[in-house]
């Protein structure tokens, strides 16, 4: 796994972020955005987000096809899964975490993703999970892109 820098501003996206409805997944995580639903409506309400994510796209070459925001609680988990969904390569931007969320999947193994970058292609299509063991959440913007 690698990443790529981002010009967006962290604390916009938060702004943007703070605005949107949560709710809890199948598997224990807060979704603004069903995970399998392609782009959300709301989009042209969050102007940073949009950016961020052409932002990416572009460096890669590609389209966005795909996105989710996640909110994993402090203190959450969620268990070894294998995404359903084949939609390209999929890259992961932090926007809040902690020295103590991990990640797992069975090809690269446990490593932390620090904020304001994007990582990937993170490889949704083998077994992984996620821990967050510290005090603050962790949020993630998660996009799809298509090359």
């Amino acid at each position: 796994m690698r990443f790529i820098e981002t010009t967006g501003d962290i604390s916009q996206l938060l702004k943007e972020v703070e605005q949107l409805t949560f709710y809890r997944d199948g598997i224990g995580i807060d979704m603004a955005f069903p995970s399998d639903a392609g782009l959300p409506a709301w989009l042209s309400k969050t102007p940073n987000i949009v950016a961020v994510m052409n932002e990416l796209a572009h460096k890669l070459g590609g389209r966005v096809d795909h996105m989710m925001l996640n909110r994993l609680k402090a203190k959450g988990f969620v268990k070894e899964h294998i995404d359903p969904i084949n939609r390209g390569e999929r890259w992961h931007l932090p926007l809040t975490t902690n020295v103590e969320t991990i990640w797992w999947d069975e090809l690269e193994g446990t490593f932390h993703m620090r904020a304001g970058l994007w990582w990937g292609p993170v490889p949704y299509k083998v077994l992984h999970s996620v821990r967050n063991d510290g005090s603050t959440d962790r949020i993630h913007l998660v996009v799809d892109v298509l090359r």
